[in-house]
Formats: C-alpha cells, sequence, structure tokens
C-alpha cells in the first residue's frame, strides 16, 4: 500500500508494537546471536519468516532513504518535525534495512513510498493480543471470524483505504486529549451535513484502492484493469474535492478550526484538474471496460 512508518523505544514497548501489527515478515538488524527471551516468545508465536540485514554506517542508511524520499527525507528534519529522524538514529537504520531488502526483491521496479511516517510508541494505546481477542475488536472469541466482531458493525466505509485507516484506529486508540478533540470534531461535522456526507459517499464509492494501484503501477505490473479502475478513481478526485471545498465555504465560524488542520487544508489546497494527464492518457490507451490481464 505504499505505507512507510518508523519508530524506536524501549525492548518491551516495540515487541508490544509488533505484536499490535502482527507483521507478516520480520527483518532483524544485526549479527545472529542470543536473542532476549522475550522476542523468542514472540517469534515463536508470531510464526512469520524472519530476515537478517547487517548494520550499515548512518550515512549509508541516509543514501538509502535518499534514494526513495527524496526531497520529502529532509522534512523529517525540519523544524516543524516532530520527532526528528536525525534522533532516531534505530528507527532510520530499521527503515533504511527495510528500502534495501525491498530493493533486493523489486530489483527492476520503483518502490511505492513517498514519505516516512515517524510515530511515537506512546500517542496511541497499546491493546495486547490477548486484551484484542477479548473485546473481540476484529474477530469472534470462539469461532475467530471477522462477522459478529465489533469492527463488522461500525465499518461503513466506502473504500479499502477507508477500511485500513478505521482497522489501524480502532487497534491503536489516541492518547493526546488534543488529537482525540481534532478527530471528533471532524466526525461531528460530518454528521451534521447529511447533504454533504451523501455526496462525499457516493463519489467515494467510486474510488478503487488508490493506493495498490499506484503501487503496482510503480512496480511495472499493473494490468489493463487496473489502469481502468485508477482512471475512474482519478476522475472522481476533483468531484470530491470541489464538495467538501463547498461545504467548507458555505460554513460559519465554528466550522473554521475544523477547516484549518492539516488534513482539511491538503484536500482544499489541490487544483481543479487533479491528474488530468493522466487520465486522459489511460483513456487514450485502454478501452472502458478492459479485459483483467
Amino acid at each position: 500500500t505504499g505505507e512507510f512508518q518508523a519508530t524506536q523505544g524501549g525492548l518491551e514497548a516495540v515487541l508490544e508494537e509488533l505484536q499490535r501489527a502482527e507483521p507478516a515478515e520480520l527483518l532483524l538488524l544485526g549479527e545472529e546471536g542470543a536473542a532476549p527471551d522475550a522476542l523468542t516468545r514472540l517469534l515463536a508465536r508470531l510464526r512469520v519468516p524472519v530476515g537478517r540485514s547487517a548494520l550499515a554506517t548512518e550515512g549509508a542508511d541516509r543514501e538509502a532513504l535518499d534514494a526513495v524520499l527524496g526531497a520529502a527525507l529532509a522534512d523529517l528534519d525540519g523544524e516543524s518535525a516532530s520527532p526528528r529522524l536525525s534522533q532516531w538514529p534505530l528507527a532510520a537504520a530499521a527503515a533504511a534495512a527495510c528500502v534495501r531488502y525491498a530493493r533486493g526483491t523489486q530489483p527492476g521496479g520503483t518502490l511505492p513510498l513517498h514519505r516516512l511516517r515517524l510515530f511515537r510508541l506512546d500517542d496511541t494505546l497499546v491493546i495486547d493480543a490477548a486484551t484484542r481477542d477479548n473485546l473481540e475488536l476484529f474477530q469472534t472469541l470462539m469461532e475467530r471470524k471477522a462477522k459478529g466482531a465489533l469492527f463488522s458493525f461500525i465499518d461503513h466505509t466506502r473504500t479499502a483505504m477507508g477500511g485500513r485507516l478505521l482497522r489501524s484506529w480502532l487497534g491503536a486508540p489516541l492518547r493526546a486529549v488534543a488529537a482525540i478533540t481534532e478527530r471528533h470534531d471532524a466526525v461531528d461535522w460530518l454528521l451534521s451535513r447529511h447533504r454533504l456526507r451523501a455526496e462525499l459517499r457516493r463519489e467515494l464509492a467510486e474510488i478503487h484502492d488508490l493506493s495498490r494501484l499506484t503501487g503496482r503501477v510503480a512496480l511495472g505490473v499493473a494490468s489493463p484493469r487496473d489502469l481502468s479502475c485508477l482512471r475512474l478513481s482519478l476522475e472522481a478526485l476533483p468531484r470530491l474535492v470541489a464538495a467538501l471545498r463547498e461545504a467548507v465555504n458555505e460554513g460559519e465560524a465554528p466550522d473554521l478550526p475544523f477547516a484549518a488542520t492539516p488534513g482539511v487544508l491538503g484536500l482544499l489546497s489541490l487544483g481543479e484538474e487533479l491528474c488530468g494527464e493522466v487520465v486522459s492518457a489511460i483513456a487514450a490507451a485502454i478501452v472502458d471496460d478492459p479485459p483483467p490481464n
């Protein structure tokens, strides 16, 4: 999906985060040796492939990250960055090792990575596996099925990307009051605008999984059907932005704090012709209903 995140912390906190994330694969840095008992127990529980990567110099790590992130790498050490990548060498080393590993598995493709998000382990509440199971957040306790779990009842998202985001929110609740308030304000703003919400849901239903589609394009493995889905999704974006911009412009003073959040400002700053050239190029080359391959 192109999501790229890194953190660092004490052993116990990092292991709790790994348990929450349920990775499909692990890459350990450094020479093989005696692993801490807690890590050994976690690896036995996860039962996922485990690879090894040698430690590199800080300069080599920066070069590896710069090759895929470009200017976005400098933003991680900007004045507004918190935390800064230069202050988290272990996070930088882990991120760079993942980039090198991915390069090895996709030597001929462009990695679909555009930015690295640094996060603090104490930004969210860590819910351990036993608690997650007992609360039946994502699957039922007895039958281990998604249907009937809490997420199946609250997930009314219209896109795959929204579903993944909501799942991550449920699995890692915020702890900072300011961030919680900002999220609640956004939900309240949309709940009070029924017509806008219906319009946004209608437009979002036309948007396919852009994260995965752009990743397939970057790797050079997109099919004609993928490109057609990408075109339809990009065509819906201007209508989505226009509807949101109109609602914000019609708002009164109480709406201003919500409209001034970085996420909304980013959406409203998008131009009228979002990827218009890409849409035209795909439309000229691909029929409306292409075969899967």
